[in-house]
């Protein structure tokens, strides 16, 4: 019998918790003194939400950039749908790409999801 694959679930970040922790933090500052305080814990909030979240996600957004700028004749890629194919000929906002020895067709450079590197082939 065979035994079904095992899924690795990846541990989710814990915004409970860090909730709780600003909470508690924030518990003792008089809120309607200033309305400045008011805001501090939803200012704090969203500085770890720009960093845990916006700011990587920005990061990756300029290496795709940059990987994409950088593409020339005879890549191999990989486009977001999957098909595993070699660049022909690099345009402005579309790349041609042969599929296979007949098949060369026109892609727009948004759906190259990674290029792949002679490392990571096998032959």
């Amino acid at each position: 019998m065979k035994s079904e694959p095992k899924i690795a679930i990846k541990k989710p970040l814990v915004i409970s918790k860090v909730l709780k922790y600003c909470l508690i933090l924030f518990k003792g500052l008089p809120m309607e003194s200033n309305g400045l305080a008011s805001f501090l814990p939803l200012i704090f909030l969203f500085g770890i939400f720009y960093f845990l979240i916006i700011r990587p996600q920005q990061k990756q957004q300029k290496k795709h950039s940059a990987m994409i700028d950088a593409l020339a004749k005879g890549d191999k890629i990989i486009t977001t749908g999957g098909l595993h194919a070699t660049i022909v000929k690099p345009e402005e906002d579309f790349i041609k790409i042969k599929l296979n020895d007949d098949t060369i067709v026109k892609l727009d450079k948004q759906f190259v999801s990674k290029k792949v590197e002679l490392s990571n082939e096998k032959a």
